[in-house]
């Protein structure tokens, strides 16, 4: 999976979709598994919504 720092503009659009699947089902793991509160589902969860926003970014464009 992409480093959750890098920089998303440089990122290609099948990256972006790849990465947000997989951040997906890394999310819905860590909720079943641990709880909608815990600090990894929510890392997760605010991980997800950055590469959610880049992919909005570039559609408005």
């Amino acid at each position: 999976m992409t480093d959750e720092h890098a920089d998303l503009s440089k990122l290609s659009n099948e990256e972006l979709e790849k990465t947000i699947q997989q951040l997906k089902n890394r999310m819905v793991d860590f909720g079943t598994t641990y709880g909608l509160n815990h600090q990894d589902t929510i890392h997760t969860s605010q991980t997800l919504d950055r590469y959610v926003m880049e992919v909005q970014r570039r559609k408005r464009k």
